[in-house]
């Protein structure tokens, strides 16, 4: 049997506009913290997945070590870098104590380098990834 293709199997709202689905509404904070952790791409799926891991077994090891350091791998360093630097230039329009952590973490940055760094921990990349998704303004799509 042979399967001709045609534009019948296509659903209507190819065709008519009016009937395509509204969009899903996203929270703007959401939004701009998807924005910029896809404009400033860190970890592929095999990082993600081995630091998905050490998660995993960090919480199955040490389970009642709530205040427990996390350290961010190489990866997500690199992308506080790039962050970092997109934010430099907004310093001044920041408030006192988020200025203040991205400067020192800046300097500690420049001193040692991403690939240098040590001792970065996971509440400091998602503190400066909420202040970069405040602050970095990306090129609009």
């Amino acid at each position: 049997m042979k399967y001709d293709a045609t534009d019948e199997d296509l659903p209507d709202f190819l065709f008519d506009k009016s009937k395509l689905p509204e969009p899903a509404a996203i929270d703007p904070r959401k939004r701009a913290e998807i924005a910029v952790q896809a404009h400033y791409p860190a970890l592929s799926e095999k990082q993600r997945k081995r630091e998905e891991r050490a998660l995993k077994r960090a919480e199955r090891e040490g389970e009642g070590l709530e205040d427990a350091k996390v350290f961010v791998k190489r990866a997500k360093k690199i992308q506080m870098w790039d962050w970092l630097l997109g934010l430099e230039q907004t310093f001044p329009a920041m408030n006192f104590r988020e200025r203040d952590f991205c400067e020192v973490l800046l300097k500690k940055f420049r001193k040692y380098t991403p690939y240098g760094v040590k001792w970065v921990t996971e509440k400091q990349f998602q503190w400066l990834k909420t202040i970069a998704a405040t602050y970095v303004r990306l090129p609009r799509q």
